[in-house]
């Protein structure tokens, strides 16, 4: 909710795929646009590296607006978790591959890792089971720090 108070209202744009890719290449500029051919939907490219800059606030918005999220950074998949956004995510071992897959395996959403050679899932993610796996991580972590503080 704190997010969404940064977001100005704005008209609702037409459906699109985020693609938000710190490390592009050809093959994943080439799974992104092979899958927004296949599901109709135009693809708008970000990235930290562009010449381009985009606002705090028009990021997340980006994020809150879009249909599916394609990425390979950390936050881009924390941030579609956060929207309950469908999303796939491309694994970068030099940006550390255990923190995604660490997650990806808590939330049982493994099926999220997407490479060149693999078929992108496109079943509605069960937000309802995701958050109660937060939640309970949640807890498991507030009673760790409560104990470490005896």
């Amino acid at each position: 909710n704190d997010y969404n108070l940064l977001i100005p209202n704005s008209a609702n744009e037409s459906e699109y795929i985020l693609a938000y890719i710190l490390d592009s290449s050809p093959e994943r500029i080439n799974v992104i646009n092979n899958y927004a051919s296949k599901v109709g939907l135009k693809v708008k490219f970000i990235s930290a590296h562009d010449d381009v800059k985009i606002s705090i606030e028009q990021w997340l918005s980006m994020f809150k607006n879009a249909s599916h999220i394609m990425t390979d950074s950390f936050h881009g998949m924390v941030f579609s978790i956060i929207y309950h956004k469908n999303f796939s995510c491309f694994i970068n071992s030099e940006r550390g591959a255990e923190r995604f897959e660490s997650i990806l395996s808590m939330l049982k959403l493994e099926n999220r890792i997407i490479t060149a050679n693999t078929p992108i899932d496109t079943t509605t993610i069960d937000w309802e089971n995701v958050d109660i796996a937060l939640q309970k991580t949640r807890y498991k972590s507030i009673d760790f720090l409560k104990d470490s503080l005896k």
